[in-house]
């Protein structure tokens, strides 16, 4: 299927709520679903969502191949412009691929685990 083709079936299908998960959908299904982070590597050494795989937004289009058709893919960033985009592309090459709502912020602000978080002593 050529590139507009794609981009013509994912317009004619896409939801308005643009395929956005929130914290609680997401933190009942991990390690059910693929999650993967598309900030930069120095962000998620910084601190990630356990089970996480990092793969920085611009490097994405690299490994498309990689990501499991079988799954749904949840991405997340900082806030979720980042991953919105990772959908997109993911969306019009025919995977199931969800946002994560408000990114890591919110699921810090949600008291939900992380890893690799950097404590301030003090």
């Amino acid at each position: 299927m050529e590139a507009r083709e794609h981009v013509k079936k994912y317009l004619d299908e896409v939801d308005f709520d643009f395929h956005l998960v929130d914290r609680n959908w997401l933190r009942e299904r991990l390690g059910k679903v693929y999650l993967a982070d598309v900030r930069m590597p120095s962000d998620f050494s910084e601190c990630h969502i356990p089970g996480a795989t990092n793969i920085p937004l611009k490097k994405l289009a690299r490994y498309v191949e990689e990501f499991p058709r079988e799954k749904d893919i949840v991405f997340y960033c900082t806030s979720g412009a980042m991953s919105a985009q990772a959908v997109v592309l993911m969306r019009l090459m025919g995977y199931r691929a969800y946002a994560l709502l408000e990114g890591i912020k919110g699921w810090k602000a949600a008291g939900f685990p992380v890893e690799g978080e950097r404590r301030t002593p003090g």
